[in-house]
């Protein structure tokens, strides 16, 4: 004789996705209350339009607006990740000048620190002298 299905671990995996559904929810509620007051503004009018907004997106088409809502989220964190990437932390490994190129003046910022002693060395030309004390 067979023992029964033990769906136990299921049920817990399955309450797992009920909350994460439940955040996603409310991580979408407040997009399109953001969307909504930014648009529209703060009166009584924008929360007519968020109520229907959130009723029809929600809850009546909720599995077609979810799945595009989580797919616009890990693509939105995933391209910006990139961006991230590829602008700041690979910033020191870019392409390196040919031989006989001048090497560009951002790549170490000597041009800026000339412009800064010059404008020290204007300063200085510009200032009053102080009076001598004692004398």
């Amino acid at each position: 004789m067979l023992a029964p299905l033990d769906l136990g671990c299921f049920g817990n995996i399955a309450t797992c996705f009920t909350d994460l559904m439940l955040v996603l929810k409310i991580f979408l509620l407040l997009t399109i209350i953001s969307f909504v007051r930014n648009h529209i503004g703060t009166g009584s009018l924008s929360w007519v339009v968020i109520g229907l907004f959130a009723w029809f997106i929600l809850f009546d088409y909720w599995v077609f607006f979810g799945g595009i809502f989580l797919l616009y989220t890990l693509l939105a964190f995933g391209v910006g990740q990139l961006i991230i990437d590829y602008m700041f932390v690979s910033q020191g490994f870019g392409a390196q000048p040919q031989p006989g190129e001048p090497e560009s003046p951002m790549g170490h910022g000597m041009d800026v620190l000339q412009r800064m002693e010059a404008a020290k060395r204007m300063q200085g030309a510009l200032r009053p002298k102080p009076p001598m004390m004692g004398r």
